[in-house]
């Protein structure tokens, strides 16, 4: 008996995540190529043959090239033979993301005609603007935050298309767009800089800033010379946290260089924090 796919359908792959940044991209595989494909570079620990039985089930694989492993990967299924509804979910690099795509398209897949469907069906054009959206989002806040905007949204509209007052419409406009900038705290990080002499306790507040061992602490002035960063969130809002070379008159070229650094991290900071030594004799 022939094992090659018997379905007449077009072998199509849709990806059904937003694009942009993603920890996770799914794919959505269907047609006639699905069997040959899973055979050809989805490896699993046990040797197995998709078929009716397998619809609900869900895999730990590898994807892979040849002898090249390419990815650790979960696969579901979600229709049997003859249509096939294989979902492919490979991690968000976009390297990954571009290989998994030579592979699909070198197998005869290709995107389907009509727009895909959504990961998460909407109920309207802003709900689904607001899911397209979510990946940006660094905090939990920022993501209940971002769906609870839909709603407002929504209803914000059907307020002011309702008024009579056309300057009292256009006042209620302009007060939306400036909420904009919410969106911008939640997707990019505020740029702290911890500055200050040597032995100031800049890398020992680092690591409580992060509640982890990020950065070296030493008795022994100028131990940082690179920029140390930990990304955290405060309050909901996510932020870069960057240790720094401690400023003074550098005793070397070594050290000279990363007081450098330093003063572009400076210049670059949304905020700065200037450490002090409380314990430090006063001069």
């Amino acid at each position: 008996m022939s094992s090659e796919p018997t379905s007449s359908q077009p072998a199509t792959y849709e990806r059904l995540t937003p694009g942009g940044p993603a920890a996770i991209i799914v794919y959505r595989l269907r047609g006639g190529g699905v069997e040959q494909f899973f055979r050809r570079h989805i490896r699993t620990s046990r040797p197995m043959h998709p078929d009716s039985r397998t619809v609900g089930r869900v895999l730990r694989a590898e994807l892979v090239d040849g002898d090249e492993t390419l990815d650790d990967v979960l696969v579901t299924f979600h229709a049997p033979p003859p249509v096939w509804d294989l979902r492919l979910h490979i991690h968000g690099g976009p390297a990954l993301d571009r290989r998994c795509v030579e592979l699909l398209e070198a197998a005869g897949f290709a995107p389907p005609v009509a727009e895909p469907e959504p990961l998460w069906p909407t109920s309207s054009a802003i709900e689904a603007e607001a899911w397209a959206a979510l990946p940006a989002m660094l905090t939990d806040r920022g993501m209940r935050w971002l769906l609870s905007q839909a709603h407002r949204l929504a209803a914000a509209v059907k307020r002011i298309a309702a008024m009579d007052d056309l300057a009292a419409a256009r006042r209620e406009c302009r007060a939306l767009c400036e909420r904009r900038v919410v969106m911008d705290w939640f997707s990019n990080p505020l740029c702290v800089v911890l500055a200050g002499s040597p032995n100031a306790g800049k890398s020992t507040l680092l690591n409580a800033l992060a509640d982890r061992h990020v950065s070296i602490v030493s008795d022994t002035p100028g131990a940082t010379r690179d920029e140390v960063e930990t990304v955290s969130e405060s309050r909901g809002f996510p932020v870069v946290y960057i240790d720094t070379a401690g400023l003074r008159s550098p005793g070397d070229a070594l050290e000279a260089a990363g007081i450098s650094r330093t003063r572009k991290a400076l210049a670059a900071a949304d905020v700065i924090v200037w450490v002090i030594d409380a314990t430090a004799e006063t001069r």
